[in-house]
């Protein structure tokens, strides 16, 4: 298949060779630069796409939490999912000063249980 029926069918990542300098070479060149802008902006838009349908599912699953530590693991395991991460972890420092150690990894963080250090 030649590239013009290829850029058609939405595949933007197919270069048209330039074999010359003339209006023809100026041609291609033009219509490459084109497509590689198109093919940046697609990608834009997926990734506006993807950030907004992750803030839409997180504040759906933060809305569910309940109390800090539920709210804590809630959030480091639908971030690690979203963003395809092996592990994650946070601190935070609650009113008691305690520091609090939340993570994909940590048993007592998956089944709900506080992990206060003092």
């Amino acid at each position: 298949m030649k590239p013009a029926p290829k850029h058609k069918s939405g595949h933007l990542d197919v270069v048209i060779p330039v074999t010359s300098d003339d209006e023809i070479g100026t041609v291609s060149r033009a219509f490459n630069n084109m497509s590689a802008e198109l093919a940046g902006r697609e990608r834009e838009k997926a990734d506006i796409a993807w950030q907004q349908n992750g803030k839409l599912q997180f504040d759906e699953v933060m809305r569910s939490a309940d109390g800090i530590a539920d709210l804590a693991a809630k959030a480091i395991n639908f971030l690690g999912d979203y963003l395809e991460a092996p592990a994650g972890a946070f601190f935070c420092q609650a009113r008691e000063k305690r520091l609090h150690l939340y993570s994909r990894t940590c048993p007592f963080c998956r089944n709900g249980q506080d992990p206060a250090f003092p």
